[in-house]
């Protein structure tokens, strides 16, 4: 935890080098020389044409939108459409970040990367009335993330026919 915490101050401490010296960052290096991960709050932004928009305090932003299954049998495409107030409202990550890209290619950012930021994320836009969550699990790192959060039992996936590897899942 230590490791985390120390990386986590490096990049707080090179994004104020940076010049971004908004005051929250203040209150997280405190946190972090208490030897505490300091929380990642969230600000969830609607967007037109059934689109978000999250970002948090540490430069973490995710977008995506909010889909509905096309039919209760998904047989042939389309099999999701945009979310008109029936079904089960899925939110789809298009896109995410957990390290602001100025910082992406630098040393010393892990512990961004193992900070939360996709627990999080789930939270957000359950709060915001998901049931489900659909993303892509190429990258190893979001691979990892999604194990973890199956294994604590914080998701479940959707079996969907023809699909080896899930990208729907239900959220708890």
């Amino acid at each position: 935890m230590a490791g985390k915490l120390d990386a986590l101050g490096d990049t707080i401490r090179r994004l104020i080098a940076h010049g971004d010296s908004q005051p929250h960052y203040d209150e997280i290096l405190r946190a972090i020389e208490a030897g505490a991960m300091p929380p990642s709050r969230q600000v969830f932004l609607p967007m037109p044409d059934h689109k978000w928009k999250v970002t948090d305090q540490l430069g973490g932003d995710a977008f995506g939108g909010w889909l509905r299954e096309a039919s209760p049998r998904p047989i042939e495409p389309p099999f999701w459409v945009p979310y008109d107030g029936e079904g089960k409202r899925i939110a789809s990550i298009t896109g995410m970040r957990s390290v602001p890209h100025s910082l992406s290619f630098e040393e010393g950012v892990d512990g961004l990367k193992k900070r939360g930021f996709l627990s999080s994320l789930l939270d957000t836009l359950q709060e915001s009335g998901a049931d489900q969550v659909m993303i892509s699990i190429q990258s190893p790192d979001t691979r990892a993330a999604m194990a973890r959060l199956m294994d604590k039992g914080r998701i479940t996936p959707e079996p969907f026919p023809g699909r080896r590897v899930p990208n729907l899942f239900n959220l708890r």
